[in-house]
């Protein structure tokens, strides 16, 4: 039912096109394939014939959106590896027209690339948000390839890169069968020249955050109703990443169990890969089936248990932050009203079908809010 292309640069000649063409042609006949995925060239001189494709694709519903991919958006980072992207204002372009056209684009990000600095980092995710990217962002730990340049042992010491072995482990894995066959390993850059590993850590934490309270939907219309207000997302998740650990009430009690959990769960993520730990995915309860979760999907999942919980936590966290910063609050509560009114839940259905089909299989394909694009 689903056909993967292996093609890197999917649209960079007129056929692909016609491939595209002949492969809805076929489902239209047979009913298969259901699904088709490949990897789309970034060269702005193909993407009206990339656009083109997805659109084909999704009108006969057998795609589930477009990449965009950036790697960095710091000039030192892209200069080390040899890469560059499209302008932010053909990007913005792109972005507006899937959005009009309802096609899902996601937006990839490599944390890690020699030249990097937490500062560039955080300012380059602010600056894909600012451009529509609050759906479906993605950071990718930077891993260094055999054969490469990167891996060059001069290229290695002349950027300070440090990494760390571990074993290659597939999100959303059955746990049942992940360890069968004999282990594959890859190596993960955790510090650069640039890129300490103090800064590497809170880089990680921050790229979690956003994955899991803007992009999976946890928190996206309050900290979007905080960017309209001046204060970028990166801001509030540093900011926030610490007052969760470690806010307590008069006896010494944390002020927000469930999301000092979740700071607590990245603490140890971080910890197994700075280790190079053989597990450093989580596998999050069994309501939600023996599978192998990414770590922001592991926090989406283990906040909805409680979600009049979650959400009371929330809106403390907020408040406290305006408090902190002499902010107004009006709006705030609305934000946060409609933030669990819309943000999608199992109810009374089976939560491990729901992590499977609305988390698994619709993280490239739609919001997690109700209602929202």
């Amino acid at each position: 039912p689903f056909v993967y292309g292996g093609d890197a640069n999917g649209g960079i000649v007129a056929r692909d096109l016609d491939i595209v063409k002949g492969l809805v042609s076929r489902k239209a006949e047979t009913g298969y394939p259901q699904r088709f995925f490949t990897n789309y060239t970034k060269g702005v001189g193909h993407r009206f014939r990339v656009f083109e494709m997805v659109k084909i694709l999704s009108d006969a519903d057998m795609c589930k959106g477009a990449t965009l991919s950036f790697q960095s958006l710091s000039e030192a980072a892209l200069e080390n590896v040899q890469r560059d992207n499209i302008r932010l204002d053909v990007y913005a372009d792109l972005q507006r027209m899937y959005t009009e056209a309802g096609i899902f684009s996601y937006h990839e990000m490599i944390l890690g690339l020699p030249g990097e600095t937490l500062d560039s980092f955080c300012a380059g995710l602010d600056t894909l948000i600012d451009a529509g990217a609050s759906t479906g962002l993605f950071v990718y730990l930077c891993r260094v390839l055999p054969n490469t340049e990167m891996a060059d042992p001069e290229y290695l010491k002349k950027h300070g890169i440090t990494t760390r072995r571990m074993p290659i482990q597939s999100s959303h894995a059955n746990l049942v069968q992940a360890d069968v066959g004999p282990p594959e390993y890859e190596d993960t850059i955790i510090s650069t020249t640039t890129l300490p590993l103090e800064d590497w850590m809170t880089a990680v934490e921050v790229a979690w955050f956003i994955q899991a309270f803007l992009c999976l939907g946890l928190a996206r219309y309050p900290l979007l109703w905080l960017k309209d207000r001046g204060v970028s997302v990166t801001t509030f998740a540093r900011w926030a990443l610490v007052e969760m650990r470690d806010a307590t009430d008069g006896a010494g009690d944390p002020v927000y169990q469930s999301l000092r959990n979740e700071a607590l769960r990245i603490d140890e993520y971080i910890e197994r890969l700075t280790t190079g730990s053989q597990d450093y995915h989580f596998a999050e309860r069994a309501t939600f089936g023996a599978i192998r979760w990414p770590i922001e999907e592991a926090s989406f999942l283990a906040l909805s248990l409680d979600r009049d919980r979650y959400f009371d936590e929330l809106n403390k966290l907020f408040r406290r932050f305006l408090t902190d910063k002499c902010y107004s609050s009006e709006g705030l509560e609305n934000a946060i009203e409609r933030n669990k009114r819309e943000l999608i839940h199992w109810g009374d259905g089976d939560p491990a079908v729901f992590a499977r089909e609305k988390v698994w299989w619709n993280r490239r394909g739609g919001s997690f809010l109700k209602g929202a694009t």
